[in-house]
């Protein structure tokens, strides 16, 4: 089980900024009125996938792409059957150590992992 992001893990700059999806209630008067009745709304099809694209994916690979793309040593490599979470394999012996993937990662899903070796160590890429 991974630990809780620290809060500056996420890169909330990297995504777009969308509003919430508002949530309809039914007025006081006509709630007492039909006490059975649903008293909020649910979300349409369409706001419920609007909403879901608000998901920063914290903490969770969401293939974005940006460690296949600075990675200088072609440390990772797509996998061929992804799934969500899970788009990239990490060879260790490639890694440079040079960190750019950890620093461009947006969701924090990459990190270092004290080896004792002085070098970056493992990622959660890994896994």
């Amino acid at each position: 089980m991974r630990k809780p992001l620290p809060d500056d893990a996420v890169k909330t700059d990297y995504y777009a900024s969308r509003p919430r999806a508002e949530i309809s209630r039914r007025p006081r008067d006509d709630r007492l009125s039909h006490p059975d009745a649903e008293i909020e709304a649910t979300l349409s099809y369409e706001a419920a996938c609007d909403e879901a694209k608000r998901c920063m994916s914290c903490g969770l690979c969401f293939d974005c792409q940006l460690c296949f793309m600075y990675c200088n040593g072609s440390g990772f490599t797509r996998i061929e059957q992804p799934r969500p979470g899970n788009y990239f394999a990490f060879a260790l012996d490639a890694c440079e150590g040079c960190g750019k993937c950890i620093e461009m990662c947006p969701c924090g899903y990459l990190e270092t992992r004290d080896s004792g070796t002085g070098s970056m160590g493992k990622t959660d890429a890994e896994t």
